[in-house]
């Protein structure tokens, strides 16, 4: 009966050590999507600006454009 509990006991602890690199493991995965994430929602931020940046110059351009165009047309 005391193999038994001493084998028990040994199983257990060597559980417990598994138990406890997954979980290290399981924590340096997690630190490596939040920092992939934070990456990637850095880097879309930074899209999102330089289209609306785009997007002002073509209305600047468009407003020029037809200013240009009104003063064609008041010449004919």
């Amino acid at each position: 009966m005391q193999d038994v509990l001493e084998a028990v006991q040994g199983l257990s602890s060597h559980m417990d050590e598994e138990l406890a690199d997954a979980r290290a493991e399981l924590w340096q995965e997690i630190g490596s999507v939040r920092k992939d994430m934070n990456q990637m929602k850095s880097d879309l931020i930074t899209e999102i600006d330089r289209f609306v940046v785009l997007h002002q110059t073509l209305d600047v351009e468009l407003v020029s454009l037809r200013a240009r165009c009104d003063r064609t047309e008041a010449r004919l």
